[in-house]
């Protein structure tokens, strides 16, 4: 090689080098898709499968609650994707005892579940243990009544939850008991008004973000109900939507909505600028089939409820490249005595609780069922039906098993 080559090539090393450099320092991670981490479940009705799964939450302690719609249950994960008891329900109608008839959506309070009962047109209580402790609402169109609710979030600011109650075109705000507070919203096509409205979401500074599915649209309110501004509308675009189904607001007040017919997540901010957006249709990695639900937790993760193909996706944000001084943390739980099996097979919670997850490369993940996290004593029961808690039922009764795509893990 002569050396005028030599010395081109040499310079052609550097600046692509630096190129690359500069390519990291000027990107904003806010504007990339998210790294894909793993998959939970896979078609069926056994211990660990999903069907149409609409609905996921995180704990605290990075615990992941899914609604397994189809075969009307909840089913509980730990953080790495593991199963942590027999599914917790059965299809059913009952008012004294964990039922659903096409649970939807799921939002975690401290140690209480709440999950939206669509065809039951109501909202369940449970405890992330499994505990049995109520239900609020019945049919209709009266204040605290419902038609097929789907979405809801819990305010922080006064304890209330926002419901979207779909089939009457409105949302409502309720104490955790279910009393009516206030409601806003009418059917129509115009500014505040609702065509089947499927999910809420919040801000920090509590305006109200809802998911207008058949408008195409996201609607923005302030806390009181007041319409301040919409965007979006029919088509496959960036930025548009094709039955937009949930809503989730992150930490940094980027809403992601999953766009279920046009298979993938975008992400605004709080304006309604599209700052990114992921997925296509299929089964593979990065790819959805007619998502329905986002949720996001403190470490950095990304969750989505592949209904079509029968998981929950997770995905982790991308966090910027730091020359000096500490990056955001993203990765550690706020608390964390995770439970864990010992030789014997049994569970135990270490002494020192553990708040670090450690996440493991890209893959799919088949659950394996663990020994149930059991309460050491579970209180009386008593008149009103949220102090009653009763041990969870036994795995329910599966359904017939229902057709399916093919589902490839990621």
């Amino acid at each position: 090689m002569s050396m005028r080559v030599f010395v081109y090539l040499l310079v052609f090393l550097v600046c692509a080098g630096l190129g690359a450099v500069l390519w990291v320092l000027l990107s904003n991670p806010e504007d990339q898709p998210p790294e894909v981490l793993r998959s939970i479940g896979k078609a069926g009705t056994g211990t660990g499968d999903m069907s149409g799964p609409q609905g996921v939450t995180v704990d605290r302690y990075g615990y992941v609650f899914v609604c397994d719609s189809n075969n009307n249950r909840i089913e509980k994960f730990s953080p790495d994707g593991r199963l942590m008891h027999e599914p917790w329900g059965q299809r059913g109608s009952d008012r004294d005892k964990l039922a659903f008839d096409l649970p939807t959506r799921i939002i975690v309070d401290h140690d209480d579940l709440y999950v939206t009962d669509q065809m039951n047109n109501r909202i369940v209580r449970v405890s992330t243990l499994g505990l049995f402790k109520g239900v609020f609402g019945i049919n209709g169109r009266a204040n605290g009544q419902f038609n097929q609710p789907q979405g809801l979030v819990l305010d922080p600011a006064d304890g209330t939850l926002l419901v979207a109650d779909s089939g009457n075109d409105r949302i409502q705000r309720l104490q955790r008991d279910g009393t009516f507070v206030s409601t806003f919203g009418t059917e129509g096509h115009g500014a505040g008004n609702f065509e089947h409205p499927t999910d809420v979401g919040l801000d920090r500074d509590h305006n109200i973000y809802v998911v207008d599915r058949d408008n195409n649209r996201i609607e923005k309110f302030n806390g009181k109900g007041e319409f301040i501004q919409e965007w979006g509308d029919f088509g496959k675009e960036k930025g548009q939507f094709d039955r937009p189904s949930g809503l989730v607001v992150d930490e940094d007040d980027h809403i992601l909505v999953a766009d279920s017919g046009n298979n993938r997540v975008e992400k605004f901010d709080k304006a309604g600028k599209l700052i990114t957006t992921f997925g296509e249709a299929g089964a593979a990695a990065r790819q959805f089939n007619a998502p329905q639900q986002v949720a996001v937790d403190g470490r950095g993760l990304v969750l989505v409820a592949d209904a079509g193909n029968n998981r929950v996706c997770i995905f982790r944000k991308r966090v910027p490249i730091t020359f000096g001084g500490t990056p955001k943390a993203t990765h550690t739980l706020n608390e964390a005595p995770p439970f864990t099996p010992n030789a014997s097979g049994t569970v135990s919670v270490s002494a020192t609780p553990s708040t670090e997850v450690t996440e493991s490369p890209v893959e799919s993940l088949t659950p394996s069922l663990l020994p149930s996290e059991q309460p050491s004593a579970m209180p009386s029961p008593s008149a009103s039906e949220f102090e009653t808690e009763s041990p969870p039922p036994a795995c329910c009764a599966s359904p017939p098993a229902l057709p399916s795509p093919s589902v490839r893990d990621l």
